[in-house]
């Protein structure tokens, strides 16, 4: 694997080859603990990246939206134009997030975004079981999104119903999980 810099961070890339065995090569970001710390300086001075499937709610958020947010910049910073995404687990989720805010900035309402992104992604699991399904509840969402909220244009309620769990009452509770089921064309 060959390392570079993107936007001052290293990034690996690999050699391979594909079908016809001509040589290809696929870039690897690493969403590294110094890049996830100037997003958040940590829990109680513990860094939330440190151990996977942290049992803290909230350390498991910040996880999330590293992921998905982080992914969706490294994305755009190694130049890749994305068609269709495919969302493996409900980890990434906050990978529509985005979007969704790019197609409201070209003019799109809420809803119209909303589509497109549901007609540009796809969702599968692995784990369609409750406990492997990751719920926030709102005062996490708000404390985390709020500001997005705010400077997208959408509200708090608007972003809770793309996570609605049918169970829970409306607002409560954030599924990740659902999010993705109602923003992806197909799950399977």
């Amino acid at each position: 694997a060959s390392l570079h810099s993107v936007d001052g961070h290293r990034v690996a890339g690999s050699r391979d080859f594909d079908s016809l065995g001509q040589p290809r090569r696929d870039d690897v970001a690493v969403l590294d603990e110094a890049s996830a710390r100037r997003l958040k300086d940590g829990l109680d001075g513990q860094p939330f990246t440190a151990k996977l499937y942290a049992g803290d709610g909230e350390a498991r958020l910040l996880q999330e939206i590293v992921l998905g947010l982080g992914g969706w910049r490294a994305l755009e910073a190694l130049g890749h134009e994305v068609d269709v995404l495919h969302l493996n687990e409900g980890h990434a989720a906050f990978v529509v997030l985005p979007r969704i805010w790019a197609l409201l900035e070209a003019g799109r309402s809420f809803d119209e975004a909303v589509a497109e992104v549901r007609r540009t992604t796809v969702f599968t699991t692995h784990t369609p079981v409750p406990a492997g399904i990751d719920r926030f509840p709102r005062e996490l969402m708000e404390r985390y999104f709020t500001n997005w909220c705010r400077e997208v244009g959408v509200s708090m309620d608007e972003l809770m119903e793309l996570g609605h769990e049918p169970e829970t009452a409306e607002g409560e509770t954030f599924n990740l999980v659902g999010e993705p089921c109602l923003t992806a064309q197909q799950y399977l």
